[in-house]
């Protein structure tokens, strides 16, 4: 019977811990010129349909003063699924803001990394 209990503890767990991982928030950024923020937030859009509205999303963080951070939380589809992205904007120089897009979603991230990153490339960053 106690060795019983312990499997059921030990399983309870394991079911805990990898829920506790799943709800982890995943990280993709990238430092922007200001001139390639709404651009980059095009393709994005273009590319991976998030339903995100380029235009008042990029004056939002453009709008970021100096040496603070903005962030927005903003429902999104992905894949047909509803969701939350959280942008975040630290402005440490007055022509190049840091993005960040944290979600829940792994997938997301690294689709978004992807995005970083083929921008970049495009354009010999």
């Amino acid at each position: 019977m106690r060795k019983l209990l312990v499997a059921s503890l030990l399983a309870i767990a394991a079911v805990v811990a990898t829920e506790a991982c799943a709800m982890q928030r995943s990280e993709a950024s990238m430092n922007f010129d200001k001139e390639n923020v709404r651009p980059f937030l095009t393709e994005l859009e273009r590319r991976l349909h998030l339903g995100i509205e380029i235009d008042a999303l990029a004056q939002f963080l453009l709008d970021t003063p100096i040496d603070e951070e903005h962030a927005v939380t903003i429902p999104i589809r992905y894949r047909g699924k509803p969701m939350a992205l959280l942008v975040r904007a630290y402005m440490d120089d007055v022509d190049a803001p840091d993005l960040y897009f944290e979600t829940d979603s792994k997938t997301l991230r690294n689709a978004i990394d992807a995005e970083m990153a083929r921008f970049a490339k495009a354009r010999g960053l």
